[in-house]
C-alpha cells in the first residue's frame, strides 16, 4: 500500500495467521516509513515541550513519550512518539511530511533545528509474547529495559548497531529497532530466522484496533478532532508552561463533548459496519464508527467510535443503521484486548 510516497507491506499472504503470530508468539513489522525527525539544539526539549501537549521539558534521557500535536485552535494535527536521544537531541516520529513544516514554523522561535531524517533511519518492530526470547540471544539484558524507555547508545543486533526501545503498536510486549537504513535487511533476515513471523498493516490494523489504539484519518481528523475526542485527556497537560492550543483544550477541557470508545458488534463477521457509521439509541444519534473490523481475537466485529461523552456508558446498548438493516451492538469503555495495558507492560 501506498503512503505519502513510500510503499507498506499489506500482509505476507495470510493477514489473520499474522495477527494470531503476534499475540500469541512474535511477528516482525517494518514501519521505516513513518516519517521521523530530529531536534537538535539548546532548545530541543523546550521547543517540543512547546509544540506537543505532553510535558517534555522534563523527558529524561533514554525515555519515551507519547502525545498529541495541535494548532492554535486546540485541534490535533498528529500524534507521536519523542525520544530523548542525548544531549540537546530528541527524535520524534509521525505520519506525515507536512508535519517537519509544522515543527519548523513552531520552532522558529527557540534555538534548534528540525531535520528530516526518515530515508536513513530504519524501524522494525518486533512485537507479541515471545519478543523478548526473540531478542535475549542477542540482547542478554533485554529484559532490563523498562517499558517506554529505549537504550540511548546503540547496541548490536545480530552484527548490525540499533537503538531498542521497549515500546510498540499492538497492545503486547514489544520492542522497536532503530538502525542504519542500508544494514536493516540483513537485520530484517536476522530476526524472521530466529522464529519472527513478517506482518503487515492488514494485521496491524486489526490488532490496534482490538487494543484501542487510534489512527490519523481514521479515528480522528487533522484539524478537525481535538485530543478530548479519542480519550487522549491524560497526555493533555494543561498546567504546564505554554504550549500550541493551550487556552484552546483548556475551554474544551472543562466539559470535553466527546471520547472515544469501543463497541462489541452482535451477529457474525458478514457485515462489519464501516467508518461513518451512525450510532443510535433512543432519541437519536450519539456517535459515529471510526475503525472497524472483525476481530480474530474476540471472535466478533468491533468498532472504534467517536461519541457524546454524555451517552458514553459500560454495556449501554446502541444501534447502528447499516444497508439492508441495523446492528446492534454495546459500549465498551475500555478496549476488548487488554484493558489494563498489563501485557504490554509484562
Amino acid at each position: 500500500m501506498e503512503w505519502e510516497g513510500y510503499l507498506w507491506a499489506d500482509h505476507f499472504g495470510d493477514p489473520t495467521r499474522e495477527h494470531h503470530a503476534v499475540r500469541q508468539h512474535v511477528g516482525i513489522w517494518d514501519l521505516s516509513p513513518l516519517r521521523k525527525w530530529e531536534f537538535r539544539g539548546p532548545d530541543a526539549l523546550g521547543a517540543a515541550d512547546y509544540i506537543f501537549t505532553q510535558d517534555l521539558r522534563h523527558l529524561g534521557l533514554g525515555q519515551i513519550r507519547y502525545a498529541p500535536f495541535c494548532d492554535g485552535d486546540g485541534a490535533m494535527l498528529g500524534d507521536a512518539t519523542v525520544f530523548h536521544v542525548g544531549e540537546d537531541r530528541l527524535w520524534t516520529f509521525t505520519a506525515r511530511d507536512e508535519d517537519g513544516d509544522h515543527f519548523r514554523a513552531a520552532a522558529s522561535g527557540f534555538d534548534v533545528t528540525v531535520e528530516p531524517i526518515t530515508d536513513e533511519l530504519a524501524c522494525l518492530q518486533v512485537q507479541g509474547p515471545g519478543s523478548r526470547e526473540l531478542l535475549r540471544p542477542f540482547l542478554p539484558d533485554i529484559a532490563d529495559l523498562p517499558y517506554f524507555r529505549f537504550w540511548p547508545e546503540p547496541v548490536p543486533v545480530a552484527g548490525v548497531l540499533c537503538r531498542v526501545a521497549r515500546i510498540g503498536y499492538s497492545g503486547e510486549l514489544g520492542y522497536e529497532l532503530f538502525c542504519r537504513s542500508a544494514e536493516s535487511e540483513g537485520l530484517w533476515d536476522a530476526l524472521l530466522a530466529s522464529g519472527g513471523i513478517p506482518y503487515g498493516l492488514a494485521a496491524t490494523e486489526t490488532l490496534r484496533i482490538e487494543a484501542g489504539l487510534i489512527l490519523i484519518g481514521r479515528d480522528y481528523v487533522p484539524r478537525r478532532s481535538n485530543p478530548y475526542d479519542v480519550s487522549l485527556d491524560g497526555l493533555v497537560r494543561l498546567g504546564k508552561r505554554r504550549f500550541i492550543g493551550q487556552e484552546a483544550l483548556r475551554a474544551i477541557a472543562s466539559s470535553p463533548p466527546r471520547c472515544l470508545v469501543t463497541v462489541l458488534v452482535e451477529g457474525d463477521s458478514t457485515t462489519i459496519p464501516p467508518a461513518g457509521t451512525p450510532l443510535q439509541m433512543k432519541g437519536g444519534t450519539v456517535g459515529m464508527v471510526t475503525s472497524s473490523c472483525w476481530s480474530p481475537t474476540v471472535g466478533a466485529v468491533l468498532a472504534l467510535c467517536v461519541v457524546a461523552r454524555a451517552t458514553a456508558e459500560e454495556g449501554r446498548s446502541v444501534r447502528l443503521p447499516v444497508p439492508g438493516g441495523e446492528l446492534s451492538g454495546a459500549m465498551r469503555m475500555a478496549p476488548m484486548h487488554d484493558p489494563g495495558r498489563a501485557r504490554a507492560r509484562s
